[in-house]
């Protein structure tokens, strides 16, 4: 068995029907899905049913990470795929991906671009920075200046299994997956493709971005006590960054007391060093009562100011 596709899922029986068939419409054929029912209360079980090839497996209640650990557990691939059950895949998305793991057996996962669907909203690409062959990417990652869509990735089982899968501390909630990508990043190189191979789903019902900050805490802390001397400085950089981008993000989703939240971890975490012309204009766009489009606005202008105001 090549490939083991794990679909963790709760109450959208609504849903899983179109992921699953953008599964079975892989042109990659040496595959098993394992659907994981997080406790379901609606029609889950009946919509999985027709599909005859997925292997359904119940549990009571006990959140996503649990739900993909399980089926992490029950996996036969050397290959693991997760995908939430309101994503999609595209037809050669396997196909590209076993082949690039194949050719680079350095790289412990690949991803790619992908089509990002939110109401309301036209559908963008999502591109993370352009790579040239399996690299390191910690750093980037850990200061969100480099990001591995969810519906995107394939990774190698054992190393996976290495790692103890998914965190199940409900301190980590909205971020398990950055934080698996950190722990396999840490120890491994990662490969991209720079085409559109999932899209990526938006919606009212996703989970609440609230548990960000603490989320983000956890993981600095976790992160700060395996360092090496050498590699402290890089590491209050690295920190610094990620405060300032995730502090964006929640501002161009209109979610400024979270930005706010997220600027205050900043200085906690990292002093003066954060402290730039980026810092002031996010502060600014996160206390005055303007709209998302005059935020960006000052952010860009102040991100432009002379370099002793961006220090």
């Amino acid at each position: 068995m090549a490939v083991s596709v794990i679909i963790p899922t709760y109450n959208r029986a609504h849903m899983i029907g179109e992921c699953l068939a953008s599964v079975q419409a892989q042109t990659f054929r040496d595959f098993e899905v394992i659907v994981v029912d997080d406790g379901s209360t609606d029609n889950t079980r009946e919509v999985v049913a027709w599909f005859e090839t997925v292997r359904y497996v119940w549990q009571p209640h006990a959140e996503r990470s649990a739900a993909r650990n399980r089926g992490l557990a029950l996996a036969r691939g050397r290959y693991v795929a997760f995908l939430d059950d309101d994503d999609l895949w595209l037809p050669r998305k396997l196909e590209r991906q076993v082949a690039c793991l194949e050719a680079h057996p350095e790289a412990v996962l690949v991803h790619s671009a992908c089509f990002v669907q939110r109401l309301g909203h036209p559908v963008r690409v999502a591109r993370p920075r352009p790579t040239h062959g399996p690299r390191d990417v910690f750093w980037e990652l850990l200061a969100q200046e480099y990001n591995i869509y969810f519906p995107t990735h394939l990774v190698r089982r054992e190393p996976l299994v290495a790692v103890g899968g998914f965190s199940t501390d409900r301190n980590l909630r909205v971020a398990e997956d950055y934080d698996l990508w950190l722990r396999l990043a840490r120890q491994h190189k990662v490969a991209y493709l720079d085409e559109p191979l999932a899209v990526y789903r938006v919606h009212s019902g996703g989970t609440s971005l609230r548990y960000a900050c603490r989320a983000y805490a956890h993981i600095l802390g976790r992160v700060g006590a395996q360092l090496k001397v050498s590699e402290v400085q890089r590491f209050v950089a690295a920190q610094a960054a990620l405060c300032l981008n995730a502090a964006h993000d929640r501002i161009m989703r209109g979610r400024r007391a979270e930005a706010l939240e997220l600027l205050f971890l900043g200085i906690l975490r990292s002093g003066r060093r954060i402290m730039s012309g980026r810092y002031a204009a996010l502060l600014l766009c996160c206390l005055l009562p303007w709209s998302p489009a005059l935020s960006l606005a000052a952010t860009r202008w102040l991100a432009a100011c002379p370099c002793w105001l961006r220090r």
